[in-house]
């Protein structure tokens, strides 16, 4: 397994599936960094990210909790090479989406008096960081499906749920270390 740059931005997170063919890696996730800015707010970073939905994953996380062991990456869907970029860069914002599930960051607040960009961590990050970032689905800013945040030096939290595997997130939260 491993993440690559599919283009200056974007990196896939790929593995390979037990084959005696030596098939192609498949992709399990697809994240595209940017920067936004919005008035007098600094510079963000930024992140999408495209993941395969996953029927396991989404009922072995059901109620925020899981009775069974975690899959195994082989267990997790995944996207026939560079399909999941693909979708990622021509997905339709309007129309439902099936296969794949978009996740945007969840933006934080401008706290005029601090100047200082504000986003509740619910207690699970106690540190400022730019490496701190919340992953919303698309259209639904409320609900956080991944939260990574500082707790102390060299020391982070990762909170995830469907429709991302284990794999997939930890992929994610790696892909924010040159942030």
């Amino acid at each position: 397994s491993r993440a690559h740059a599919a283009q200056p931005g974007m990196f896939v997170l790929e593995g390979r599936r037990a084959s005696p063919r030596g098939d192609p890696p498949w992709e399990y996730a697809c994240i595209a960094h940017g920067t936004h800015q919005t008035g007098e707010m600094p510079v963000m970073n930024m992140m999408e990210v495209a993941v395969p939905n996953c029927p396991y994953v989404e009922s072995a996380f059901a109620n925020g909790h899981s009775a069974n062991p975690l899959p195994s990456p082989s267990a997790v869907v995944a996207w026939p090479p560079g399909e999941l970029e693909r979708w990622l860069r021509e997905h339709d914002d309007t129309q439902p989406q099936r296969d794949a599930s978009l996740l945007t960051m969840r933006l934080p607040h401008w706290n005029p008096e601090t100047k200082l960009l504000t986003l509740n961590f619910f207690e699970r990050a106690t540190c400022p960081s730019s490496k701190n970032f919340q992953l919303t689905p698309f259209g639904d800013a409320e609900k956080s499906v991944l939260l990574f945040g500082k707790r102390a030096k060299g020391t982070y939290s990762l909170d995830f749920m469907a429709p991302l595997s284990p794999f997939a997130a930890f992929g994610i939260a790696l892909s924010v270390y040159d942030w």
